[in-house]
């Protein structure tokens, strides 16, 4: 060996899709191990086909192809997903229209580590089904069953969400905000909506007691009437019996955009008002994940920020101060 590894490569199967089919590209940044099985498993219970290539220990990008009916809604799963599980920064390309000279067939993985086996015949990779792909020893492939089924599970589940066909259970644990502070609270036992408040109440531990949970999707507030309606990954509210429901708010950011946000006001220790400044200002400009983590002439500056309108000194440098720690 001679210590650089030989790109690998692999291409997983799928029956052919009927047109039309439209595409994107996306770049994940995540130092977390086993993006590649994730991605393949997520692709293949959701009936996608994509070109995977893992270009070092943080990035890799995709070009995902799929069916218009579910994609959007399909990878906003996805990018939920990446989010909770690997901590992963995302910039998404356009979604475009495929040629039919251009549809994929399958799903193919290159990768820079000898994380795959290779044919012993032939020191190449060949074409074969998921469950034919050797990972190891007999152990890794049950555990890659295992993880394997459970991903087709929920790639089916969001799918089916998405065309109304399976109604939402609650997951094990849902994340919610009181003030500034966040908690998780396992759900797979409560079976009503009095007990889900009750639980918040236990959980949050002040004198006024909780009245109701909400969340906030497409710009608009929404009250949690059904315990079935909770979702795993979604980010709840919970609001006491002296407090109103917030105000609309400006602007539907991606999950990406809410990070940072967070950070904003978590780490740099900017007020709800700054914040909502900065939203405002992003909103109007049309400024998005993608814009805030563009380099060279398109890059952010201090500059450009003032421009748009944010006049704090200090707020542009904290801004400036998040988006390098994500870069």
């Amino acid at each position: 060996m001679s210590g650089q590894h030989t790109p690998l490569s692999s291409t997983f199967s799928l029956a052919p899709v009927n047109p039309p089919r439209v595409s994107v590209e996306v770049t994940i940044n995540s130092d977390y191990p086993g993006i590649n099985t994730f991605l393949v498993e997520f692709f293949t219970g959701a009936k996608m086909f994509a070109k995977i290539l893992r270009k070092d220990d943080r990035i890799t990008t995709a070009v995902i192809q799929g069916h218009p009916d579910h994609f959007t809604r399909t990878l906003h799963h996805l990018k939920d997903l990446l989010y909770r599980n690997y901590d992963a920064a995302i910039v998404w390309g356009e979604v475009v229209d495929v040629a039919e000279e251009n549809k994929y067939d399958s799903i193919t993985i290159e990768d820079t580590a000898p994380t795959l086996k290779r044919d012993p015949s032939s020191g190449e990779f060949l074409e074969r089904k998921l469950d034919e792909i050797s990972f190891g020893g007999s152990a890794a492939t049950e555990n890659f069953n295992k993880i394997l089924q459970k991903a087709l599970a929920d790639a089916a589940m969001a799918i089916g969400v998405t065309k109304g066909v399976i109604q939402p259970i609650p997951k094990e644990h849902i994340s919610f905000k009181y003030k500034d502070q966040r908690y998780s609270l396992e759900v797979s036992s409560i079976r009503s909506l009095e007990a889900l408040i009750q639980a918040v109440s236990e959980k949050v531990q002040i004198p006024q007691p909780i009245k109701l949970l909400y969340t906030i999707e497409d710009n608009d507030t929404i009250i949690v009437t059904d315990v079935k309606d909770l979702r795993e990954g979604r980010l709840y509210y919970a609001l006491t019996v002296n407090e109103e429901l917030p105000k609309k708010q400006t602007g539907n950011f991606s999950v990406e955009m809410e990070r940072f946000f967070d950070k904003l006001k978590m780490e740099e220790g900017k007020s709800d008002e700054q914040v909502k400044k900065v939203r405002d200002v992003f909103y109007e400009q049309d400024i998005e994940f993608k814009q805030l983590m563009a380099t060279g002439d398109l890059a952010m500056t201090d500059a450009k920020l003032e421009k748009y309108g944010i006049t704090q000194g200090g707020l542009r440098t904290a801004i400036l101060s998040v988006i390098k720690s994500n870069v």
